[in-house]
């Protein structure tokens, strides 16, 4: 059975563990059962509606979304098949049907959570037992949110496994009122694991592994407490380092450059406080670290304001750039517009992230023309679980480029500033895709080739994609399904083929941009390009060669964001195979997105 959703509210951390208070299920268990909580049947017109749990969970459903009148389902499951290995529920799965549904315009989901979530799952329906990582969510209050296309049953994840105390009382200093242990491997209340708590205080040797419980949970308040460093919980969890608002100092370990403490103006209607840390472009912010506690990733969660004539990546006076680093590392770095709309941004914000764009927040420049854009960056996962294992860290953010101007033209403040480490660092669920030819085209499809067929030998091996560019046409080949989507669990891995030219007996194909080997991914009407096989003819005749790329940011002349963005949403994936003028038949096999590059000698 999943973990029993059944309170949000948290009355206090005991001393020896980080604990999820909830009550007992055999308590509360009538504010979700069947009939009375746990689910909702509504019909839904072409006009769009909600259907919601009590609990404020289910699906909203915009205007156009169905074709005719549909009667949309919304329940809690409790029998689920395993989640991938490393992650655990974080809160009740929901059944959403019908789950083929077919939808005109996404729908937008509230899953239920508790703790620190990262990630949301998917399964087709009730006979379905492979789960499918679905991206896009944002997360806030107990509640994840994201835009779908299908139906069918979402559930809400968190890394770890292992036991978490639930408490159901917490009244007593430092003791553990009427709990049961839960095995968050299984996300299972066994009667023989139960523990006797009522007279137990935090000089008792209990063992609580906190694998999956977070260092920082919600109080009744709303607020977050952390555990003592003391605390006995498994240090898996993440510690806060810094944390400053920046209402009426600065820590000793910031160094602000010609940063000042300003008052936000408008910008305190958007989350961040009365003042915050201001700079004009050029400055550089520096903040030090000692004698960090060991940790495997550093998490950084603050409020960013672009204020007045930002020029973006253009021309005048020269652009400007928000770069920040870790130890000397750049982690970020994106152009940021404020002025007039043909000013080129480069930054293209993760969901969630964008608080204000093009708005005025009390900031006038020059006459008043230019506007302010406010980003909450504690939801760019650019920021989020960082590689980091030194005991020291230098921190700086700036904002920089040729275009340098005063603090009164430009400028830009930081506020909110929350710095985490942690013990693990977050490794996307990925696959590899890979079309091998083994049976058919794999879905492949073709412009200007006058024979396009899978043959089942002469591959490498086996099964080939054979194709006679020989018309005068500029053949394109273009991949299927699998190749399309969200693909960005890929970023950092590679994206290889195998190409050999079978038949040639003509002079080179000498096209400066489009030849044998050039790669083409879009995302509407954005796309990058690169150049895998060098030079004009394309791969040896008879021979097969393996041709790789880095699928990064870097390699394909992206910032990361726009990388980020493009690799998320691809419409279309196309291999030029021109490598002659006049008679050629071209061969591809092993065309593969990979999670990790892999090594080999023919590049």
């Amino acid at each position: 059975m999943t973990l029993p959703f059944v309170s949000r509210r948290v009355s206090r951390i005991t001393s020896i563990a980080w604990v999820l208070l909830a009550a007992c299920a055999s308590e509360h268990k009538g504010a979700m059962d069947a009939g009375d909580g746990r689910s909702v049947s509504v019909r839904v017109g072409t006009e769009g509606g909600e259907v919601k749990l009590p609990s404020g969970h289910g699906v909203t459903i915009p205007p156009g979304a169905l074709e005719d009148d549909t009667t949309i389902d919304v329940e809690v499951v409790d029998a689920l098949p395993p989640l991938p290995s490393g992650y655990v529920a974080a809160g009740d799965a929901l059944s959403i049907s019908p789950a083929q549904l077919p939808l005109a315009a996404p729908v937008t989901l509230q899953l239920p959570y508790m703790g620190a979530p990262s990630a949301v799952f998917r399964l087709d329906g009730p006979n379905d037992t492979t789960w499918e990582l679905v991206t896009g969510a944002t997360f806030s209050n107990g509640t994840a949110t994201l835009e779908v296309t299908q139906l069918g049953i979402y559930v809400v994840a968190r890394r770890g496994s292992g036991m978490i105390v639930i408490d159901a009382g917490g009244e007593s200093d430092g003791a553990i009122d009427a709990s049961v242990v839960v095995d968050a491997s299984t996300n299972d209340a066994g009667g023989d694991a139960a523990i006797d708590a009522s007279t137990m205080d935090a000089s008792s040797d209990a063992t609580v592994d906190a694998a999956v419980a977070d260092a920082v949970v919600d109080d009744d308040a709303g607020t977050t407490d952390t555990a003592p460093a003391d605390a006995g919980v498994d240090a898996s969890t993440p510690m806060e380092v810094l944390n400053v608002d920046f209402e009426t100092s600065v820590p000793d370990n910031v160094d602000v450059g010609g940063g000042v403490l300003t008052p936000a103006q408008g910008f305190a209607n958007l989350g961040f406080g009365d003042t915050f840390l201001r700079g004009p472009t050029g400055n550089t912010i520096t903040i030090t670290f000692t004698d960090l506690p060991a940790h495997a990733a550093i998490s950084i969660d603050f409020l960013f304001a672009a204020i007045d004539s930002l020029d973006g990546t253009g021309s005048f006076p020269a652009g400007d750039f928000f770069r920040v680093q870790l130890d000397g590392v750049t982690i970020f770095r994106e152009s940021f517009a404020n002025a007039i709309p043909s000013q080129i941004q480069s930054y293209v914000p993760a969901p969630g992230v964008e608080l204000a764009r093009h708005e005025d927040l009390g900031f006038s420049g020059p006459g008043g023309y230019y506007t302010d854009s406010a980003y909450d960056f504690g939801k760019e996962p650019f920021f989020d679980r960082i590689p980091h294992t030194a005991s020291s860290a230098t921190l700086t953010f700036t904002l920089e480029g040729m275009g340098v101007q005063d603090i009164n033209d430009e400028s830009w403040a930081i506020d909110n500033l929350r710095v985490t480490t942690h013990t693990e660092t977050i490794t996307p669920l990925c696959s590899d895709v890979v079309s091998t030819f083994e049976s058919g085209v794999d879905g492949w499809t073709q412009t200007g080739a006058s024979v396009f067929e899978q043959r089942a030998t002469g591959g490498n091996p086996n099964g080939l994609l054979y194709v006679d560019t020989s018309d005068n046409a500029i053949t394109y080949v273009f991949a299927g399904a699998q190749f399309l989507g969200d693909h960005y669990t890929h970023n950092g891995g590679e994206l290889r083929f195998d190409a050999n030219m079978l038949e040639g007996g003509g002079s080179a194909w000498t096209s400066a941009s489009q030849d044998h080997g050039w790669v083409r991914i879009s995302a509407g009407s954005d796309y990058a390009e690169v150049d895998l096989v060098p030079g004009d003819m394309g791969p040896s005749l008879a021979s097969w060669t393996t041709y790789t790329v880095p699928l990064t940011a870097e390699a394909w002349g992206k910032t990361g964001s726009e990388w980020r963005a493009l690799l998320s949403n691809v419409t279309e994936v196309r291999v030029c195979l021109e490598g002659l003028y006049g008679a050629e038949v071209q061969a591809l096999d092993n065309v593969a997105l990979r999670c990790e590059a892999a090594p080999t000698n023919d590049q």
